[in-house]
């Protein structure tokens, strides 16, 4: 299915709508899930840039291992069931 951009908008405000008919607790529930999916999304995003920087500088004896071990330690994590949906 294909939205224009005017159909987006509405689906958007009608989200928008239903959002604000949400209880505090409702909202402090998905809150918390969402700061805690963040602080996994930036730990993932610096251990991959440190991957990144020691495969320019000179390949995975410059540092690789550390990175690869934060990003197996962040998917293990969320395998775990960790995430509390």
């Amino acid at each position: 299915m294909v939205l224009t951009s005017g159909a987006v908008l509405v689906r958007y405000k009608v989200i928008g709508a239903r959002w604000k008919e949400v209880s505090a607790e409702d909202k402090a529930r998905f809150e918390a899930m969402a700061a805690k999916d963040k602080e996994r999304a930036q730990t993932e995003m610096k251990a991959y840039k440190a991957k990144l920087a020691a495969e320019a500088a000179g390949g995975e004896a410059a540092g690789g291992d550390d990175a690869d071990a934060a990003m197996e330690d962040a998917g293990e994590a969320e395998a775990a069931g960790e995430d509390s949906d």
